[in-house]
């Protein structure tokens, strides 16, 4: 026994310690105040599930779908029909139907309403919270990926991580001890919404709600008849220079194996260009004069040719520059140069920023040879009327011209239909057609009013402390907005517009009032984060240039697989657990799943939604598609809502049921599309509400309602989706309260469905959703040999009680009853001290041999171990009858840890007063020494002593890292 002054000097020391070092403070409490986003974050963007035809990435903090890490290099990162890694990265199988997915959560504490979501950026931060907000980042905070056989018989890397720091976190076992693993795979996150500094995304910006979410995503791969034919892109080789795009894919059993084809291409002074498809091998011409961009043969090959024109675009200033006094106050050392700018994206133009039609939304009638170059001439603020009396332009002044040669007016919408058209308003700038420098063809404008005040605004409010400018309701109009330069001529008195020969042109009196037919130009412009529009006169010139059309491309084809399996092969789940630790008491809250759906091509895609069966989906406005030769359709199903108090009801969570509760299914379902993103918190919560943005109500036929399109695409009845665009869907569910310390759960099906056509695909997705998936007979725990406790433990050699071990002996399928006792042997040395059979263990099939034996004696053979490692054992013995027996078997193994210095199994204060002791008095030393080594660097002295500190109290590294 280690004496009395022994003890009081590793006390005082130890205190001395704390005060020269800094740590004489509360041991840690995982209160981060003072972090930051650029010290709190490192999240896990690469891991992904691929256990059946649909790969996607997940991630730790909310968002799933998206290849953020870049690996693949697509953006998107959701693929099927999935059929390999290989076949990604070498671009042989490409196709997606989704681009973004993730969880929102919106509700009320107090009257504030606050919001939490995950889109093209997220608000949540890795890992669980702890004393009501969230922790430094670690790297355990990660997605663990498990698989049906990753158990302790056969663990992969992240078995080992999920036991020793998953579990910790809050991963669910199973009644064995095990993971708890669904399907082939099983991804497992936590994270939460507390951190204020990651609540950035201009959807969202309010304060936290306070709640951690347990998130986990699973796969199946059933057996069946369901049969898929994976696509294969063929490697095309270009023997010309062209900027042609081609894109050739075997999509059906037809395609003849191994023959090889030539696509010649060339233009028709009357037709434009086309293209030509030749059989090298039967030298036969198959298709001839193709002015069409995509075609599929009757053997199956889908042809997709893009005639791609080059076009550039400059920007000159005006010398000397007229200064904007709004960017010089950004930026006191701002020299000009730019009107519209992409601020935090860098560069002038937003996403490319520019747009030659027909590529952007497909709308104009204007060939690609009749183009124009043209200018846009931004003229100063000064052209505009002062009508407050300051001297100068003042943000958010009416567009009142002084001289209307500085200035056009433009054709002014709300939204893509003829009846929000509103008029002809002023604009900065005019547009002119160069082709002929000496003799400018002035041209007409049509812009966008976002924010619905009948003026093109030129700021947004970037900063909540800007309240000094109002008066733009939606923060403006160009956050980000469109801009369409029409190739007609300009007429100032406000008719609709001239057609170039004296007459005009209702623009918005076809398709809807969704035809573009006349546009030459479409620019994005986007003013982000720098100031608002600058006041500088400078023009911005557009122009063509074509590439040479004549081009050879060879390829060689192969016949695609036919994949059978189950419906559920093409499904994923998602489920959230939720919990609320924030201390708030959150009312009328609501859980949403978002997606961005672009099955396939982006700009074409509609929505839906099945009421009765809690369904929503998105797919194709027609068979024509740029990756699918069939469009899929991509749908999800809610399972199980959040619960609610319903007396005589029963709820389930997480596959347990909650009596007096049930689950509440989809309550709203909205749609949206690119550039009609809610802006605000405000809007994203009307939204959740099955809103509008501004919080009126959705109406079909004379009836308020909260689902938009809900009618039956396949038959053609009800409220159907119109006007094909880049989509955005929302399913809510709720409102409900959420106490401090309540939980809640949602569990989401998701599936790609593929007919015959893209309304079959549709049935096809449906089906799938609400497939009930047999009863899973496949055991996890299906193995040979279980050894109990796992993980052992080194320290058991050392314990005052002896430690018995079980060995448990069976076969998957059958009895075990023809061992000879006498004869058993573990480790070839070690008797077991007592045997018996059991009618019955978890993972056996019939009756089980179970062993009893010392731990002391088994660990004693496998000397000094370290951390978490997989050991072997051997079983030796006969059989009745006398032929040998020779098993050899699997067990976890938990080794010594650097820094346990008092070797009892967990680093706490007693290993630091441990060291002090041995290091200053002579005390015992850690047995074995490696144990003292806390910062591992090959000595055990005083700097063991102070890393353990600070890893206890400073929330420093840990030891062995």
């Amino acid at each position: 026994m280690r004496s009395l002054s022994t003890i009081i000097f590793g006390a005082g020391l130890f205190i001395f310690l704390l005060v020269c070092t800094g740590f004489a403070e509360s041991p840690k409490s995982g209160l981060n105040d003072g972090m930051t986003k650029s010290d709190a974050l490192s999240v896990d963007n690469t891991t992904y599930i691929d256990g059946n035809r649909i790969f996607m990435f997940v991630t730790n903090h909310g968002s799933v779908g998206r290849d953020l890490s870049d690996m693949f290099g697509y953006d998107y990162g959701t693929f099927y029909p999935y059929t390999s890694v290989d076949d990604i990265i070498s671009g042989a199988n490409t196709s997606s139907p989704l681009y973004a997915a993730g969880l929102w959560m919106g509700g009320r504490v107090n009257t504030e309403v606050r919001i939490a979501i995950a889109e093209y950026s997220s608000e949540y931060v890795p890992g669980p919270m702890l004393g009501g907000t969230y922790q430094n980042d670690r790297p355990e905070f990660r997605v663990y990926k498990l698989y049906r056989d990753s158990l302790a018989s056969n663990p992969n890397a992240d078995y080992f991580g999920y036991m020793t720091y998953a579990v910790a976190q809050g991963a669910p076992l199973d009644s064995f001890g095990e993971p708890l693993v669904h399907g082939e795979q099983t991804l497992w996150t936590v994270y939460n919404d507390a951190d204020p500094a990651q609540h950035t995304n201009n959807s969202g910006e309010t304060d936290p709600l306070g709640i951690e979410v347990h998130q986990t995503v699973w796969s199946t791969m059933e057996s069946g008849d369901n049969d898929i034919i994976i696509p294969i892109n063929y490697l095309i080789t270009q023997l010309g220079a062209s900027e042609t795009g081609v894109v050739v894919s075997g999509t059906s059993t037809d395609v003849p194996d191994g023959h090889d084809y030539m696509i010649t291409t060339g233009l028709d002074s009357e037709n434009g260009m086309y293209w030509n498809l030749i059989d090298v091998t039967l030298g036969v011409t198959l298709l001839d004069h193709q002015y069409g961009s995509s075609v599929t043969t009757s053997d199956g090959i889908q042809i997709n040719i893009d005639f791609a024109s080059r076009y550039n675009w400059n920007y000159e200033s005006a010398s000397p520059a007229n200064l904007s006094p709004v960017a010089l106050a950004d930026d006191p050392f701002y020299e000009g140069g730019r009107w519209f700018t992409g601020g935090q994206h860098g560069g002038e133009l937003f996403f490319g920023g520019v747009f030659i039609e027909p590529d952007f939304w497909g709308g104009t009638t204007v060939p690609q040879e009749e183009i124009k170059p043209i200018e846009i001439r931004f003229r100063p603020m000064a052209s505009y009327t002062d009508l407050n009396g300051d001297g100068s332009y003042t943000i958010g002044e009416p567009y009142i011209v002084d001289d209307p040669l500085q200035t056009q007016n433009a054709f002014l919408y709300q939204s893509f239909d003829g009846a929000h058209y509103k008029g002809f308003y002023p604009i900065p700038f005019t547009a002119w057609d160069v082709s002929d420098p000496m003799n400018p063809r002035q041209l007409n404008v049509v812009v966008r009013d976002r924010d619905g005040d009948l003026a093109w605004d030129l700021h947004i409010l970037h900063d909540p402390s800007e309240t000094d400018i109002t008066g733009l309701p939606n923060g403006g109009d160009i956050r980000y907005n469109y801009v369409w330069i029409l190739n007609t001529d300009y007429d100032p008195i406000g008719t609709y517009y001239g057609n170039g020969t004296g007459g005009t042109i209702d623009f918005f009196g076809a398709d809807g009032g969704n035809s573009l037919y006349d546009a030459m130009w479409v620019l994005w412009l986007d003013d982000r984060h720098n100031g608002g529009m600058l006041a500088e006169e400078c023009t911005f010139a557009l122009s063509t240039e074509y590439a040479e059309p004549v081009d050879t491309f060879l390829f060689t084809s192969s016949t695609p697989e036919i994949f059978s399996s189950g419906p559920d092969a093409s499904a994923l789940y998602i489920e959230y657990k939720l919990y609320n630790k924030g201390g708030n008491t959150i009312d009328d809250f609501y859980v949403s799943f978002w997606s961005d759906p672009d099955v396939g091509g982006a700009g074409d895609d509609l929505v839906g939604c099945d009421t009765l069966h809690d369904i929503f989906f998105a797919y194709n406005a027609d068979n024509d598609d740029t990756q699918y030769p069939t469009p899929p359709c991509l749908g999800f199903k809610v399972i199980h809502g959040p619960l609610v108090a319903s007396p005589g009801d029963t709820a389930v969570f997480a596959g347990n049921l909650i009596p007096n509760h049930k689950n509440i299914g989809m309550v709203s379902f909205n749609k949206y599309f690119n550039a009609l993103d809610p802006d605000n918190f405000a809007e994203t919560y009307n939204y959740m509400r099955g809103l509008w943005p501004d919080g009126s109500p959705y109406a079909y036929n004379g009836d308020t309602i909260r689902y938009q399109c809900s009618g039956d695409p396949v038959i053609g009845t009800g409220d159907l989706d119109t006007a094909p665009d880049d989509r955005r869907m929302m399913a809510s569910f709720g409102p409900f309260d959420f106490n401090p310390g309540d939980s809640q759960y949602v569990l989401i099906k998701m599936a790609v469905g593929l007919g015959d056509d893209r309304l079959q695909s549709i049935t096809a997705a449906k089906d799938i959703l609400n497939y009930q998936p047999p009863a899973d007979t496949t055991d996890p725990h299906s193995m040979v040999s279980i050894m109990r406790p796992s993980p052992q433990n080194v320290i058991f050699k050392n314990a005052i009680e002896p430690v018995i071990d079980t060995l448990i002996i069976g076969r998957a399928s059958a009895d075990i009853e023809d061992i000879e006792f006498a004869s058993l042997r573990i480790n070839n040395t070690i008797i077991p001290f007592d045997i018996s059979y059991i009618d019955f263990y978890p993972g056996t099939g019939g009756r089980a041999l179970q062993m009893l034996f010392p731990a002391a004696e088994f660990l004693e053979g496998y000397g000094n171990v370290w951390d978490l490692q997989i050991e072997t054992y051997s079983l030796t013995g006969t059989y009745v009858g006398g032929e040998p027996l020779v098993f050899a078997g699997q067990f976890l193994l938990r080794g010594h840890r650097s820094g346990d210095a008092n070797g009892d199994g967990v680093i706490m204060i007693g290993d630091a007063v441990y060291l002090i002791n041995y290091i200053f008095r002579d005390g015992t030393a850690p047995d074995p020494i490696q144990l003292g080594d806390a910062n591992s660097d090959g000595s055990v002295n005083l700097g063991d002593a102070i890393f353990l500190l600070n890893y206890i109290f400073r929330n420093g590294p840990a030891p062995g890292e």
